[in-house]
């Protein structure tokens, strides 16, 4: 690749800098066919219907384990509303920081005190090797999910802070190591921040302590006092205790190791699975092998895959899966001895990739049952660990049997495929009935697809044609209540209220914790002219969202029905203090008003 080939009269800063700007362009590039792409599938849950993002001062409270990713979908919101150009384009610019850190991090570790032991073969280009690692990590297809579905910034934000702590780890241990206190002592300050912040974004950060020791015992063993060096690693060990704290005192938390579990569970926006741990995990050996199959020929990607559980390890698919991912963590374990003994950093650097990899994904691939086994984001972090160790193999083989021409032009093939086929997979998810078309092509026997294309079709203002679709669907699967739900939105939008209602009611009945399902009930209740009904169901969603100004405004909608006017204008108030810029709110409460000024006084 000509860019790797011809850096050689920059100085290394420049280098790093036009590095960095190809980073930039070339994610820009890959993703600028999605920047106008709607929302879906849990996006309308975790961002167009979330009542906590349409007001700051609602993030003064520091609860919840995802509050940082939260935090930047209520910031697009104060910026943007529900335009869908800025939550992309949020997405976006993370997306191009990550890549960014992959660079940085192949680089830092380069520095570190193992790899300058073991930094004997001939130009051992850490500089190469990063670049190689953060354009694979910018292209790959794989990606696409974790970046183009809004929701999952929780994925690539967290691993944003993830990658952005162990870099800022290493750079202490390395000022510690050329006696820099001050500055050692600020990058881990800054390091234990973004700690912190990776913890309050997703759970999957609950390893990060563990990948910092990780790299403590790959590449600074030996280096320093152990003493300090325990010390040193004692408070990032300390926060592993944010999640299960957060989890223990939120609002409705408990205590027990089961009941963190089980929360855990609701708090990853899955419903917890029925599935047993026991087949949760043997089906994640499969689900592994899987995940790198589409890391290394990412073809026939799915937004929803119809995966089979398994339930004996004794299924060969399982058995087979489970020989081969021990066999590369052996390997993986071999591989980091044979380096340091005879002086190898890529295979140290490749061995370090592979531990990175299952650190990184334990979290949703090992005893925490989720009840989807499988979905693309969930790579994205992991996925940089093999990045980085594929981009240290090939220059292995480039210093090992002198292919100085034909690694760049391999990389260079490579990227220009990925980012093809990026960018073709980007142009299925901007069109949302496109994309759940595809899906269902290739997840034929599951309901979900069909339930989103119903879904789709209704938006698009086709009622009948999404109204078949639900109906065959609850056919088909009648325990599944979303299918009751999307067929119930499309009724209401074509003014059947009463039609409505049954499906609402099938949707609570089978979801008794569905907040918005009670929601839609009370205003088809409503509509339907049944308002004591609505007011019953409305009850339930305020006790679930007391700030939510629409469930004020749907309560008092009921209570107008009813004539008790100077009920419904006490529902108003409390939406516009909710919402003091709610046009809806106000015109409601002056509506409320004036019918209650021409009620007739009671007599006495």
């Amino acid at each position: 690749m000509s860019i790797l080939q011809n850096l050689s009269n920059l100085s290394s800063g420049r280098k790093r800098a036009l590095a960095f700007v190809v980073l930039a362009i070339l994610s820009a590039a890959i993703y600028s066919n999605i920047v106008s792409a709607p929302f879906v599938f849990d996006d309308h849950e975790a961002i167009a219907l979330n009542p906590k993002i349409t007001a700051l001062r609602n993030f003064l409270d520091f609860s919840g384990t995802r509050y940082v990713g939260n935090l930047t979908f209520a910031l697009n919101y104060a910026i943007g509303g529900l335009n869908t150009f800025g939550y992309h384009a949020v997405n976006v610019l993370i997306h191009i920081l990550n890549s960014i850190l992959v660079f940085i991090l192949v680089e830092s570790l380069f520095k570190t005190p193992a790899m300058k032991t073991a930094g004997n073969e001939r130009g051992a280009p850490a500089m190469a090797v990063a670049f190689g690692a953060g354009l694979i990590f910018a292209a790959h297809p794989v990606q696409t999910q974790a970046v183009t579905y809004l929701s999952q910034r929780f994925a690539s934000l967290a691993a944003f802070f993830y990658i952005g702590a162990v870099v800022l780890y290493v750079s202490a241990r390395l000022n510690m190591e050329d006696n820099s206190r001050m500055k050692a002592g600020v990058f881990y300050l800054l390091g234990l921040v973004s700690t912190v912040a990776a913890l309050k974004t997703k759970e999957i950060s609950f390893t990060l302590p563990l990948m910092i020791m990780l790299v403590e015992w790959f590449f600074f063993r030996g280096a320093g006092n152990n003493i300090r060096r325990l010390l040193s690693l004692a408070p990032y060990l300390l926060s592993m205790l944010v999640i299960p704290l957060t989890i223990i005192f939120a609002k409705g938390g408990a205590f027990g190791a089961d009941a963190i579990t089980e929360k855990l569970g609701v708090l990853m926006r899955e419903d917890l699975a029925t599935i047993s741990r026991y087949d949760y995990l043997i089906t994640e050996f499969r689900v592994i092998v899987t995940y790198l199959r589409l890391i290394f020929f990412p073809a026939d990607q799915n937004l929803d895959y119809d995966y089979p559980v398994f339930h004996t390890f004794a299924s060969p698919s399982v058995f087979v899966s489970f020989l081969f991912l021990l066999s590369v963590f052996i390997g993986a374990v071999y591989l980091r001895t044979r380096s340091l003994t005879i002086n190898n950093r890529y295979g140290l650097l490749i061995s370090f990739g592979v531990f990175w990899f299952f650190l990184a994904l334990s979290v949703e691939s090992s005893i925490i049952p989720i009840s989807d086994v499988i979905f693309e984001h969930r790579l994205y972090l992991p996925s940089a660990g093999i990045i980085f160790a594929f981009s240290a193999f090939l220059f292995w083989l480039r210093d090992r049997f002198g292919f100085y021409k034909a690694v760049p032009v391999v990389i260079a093939v490579m990227i220009i495929a990925a980012g093809v086929t990026a960018y073709a997979r980007n142009s299925v998810w901007a069109d949302e009935l496109a994309l759940w078309k595809d899906t269902s092509m290739k997840s034929p026997n599951k309901a979900r697809p069909y339930s989103n294309i119903g879904f789709a079709l209704a938006k698009a203002g086709r009622l009948d044609e999404a109204l078949k679709y639900f109906d065959k669907l609850i056919r088909l699967k009648p325990e599944f209540w979303l299918g009751y739900f999307n067929a119930g939105e499309a009724l209401m939008q074509s003014n059947r209220a009463p039609q409505a209602v049954r499906y609402f009611e099938k949707v609570v009945s089978l979801k008794p914790d569905h907040v918005d399902g009670y929601s839609k009930l009370g205003i088809a209740l409503t509509r339907s002219g049944r308002p004591d009904d609505a007011l019953r169901a409305f009850a339930r969603v305020l006790s679930a969202r007391p700030y939510s100004p629409d469930a004020h405004i749907n309560a008092g909608n009921a209570l107008m029905m009813s004539e008790r006017f100077d009920e419904a204008a006490g529902y108003y108030r409390k939406a516009l203090a909710l919402d003091p810029s709610s046009a809806e709110a106000r015109a409601d409460l002056d509506e409320s008003l004036r019918r209650l000024a021409m009620q007739p006084m009671p007599r006495r």
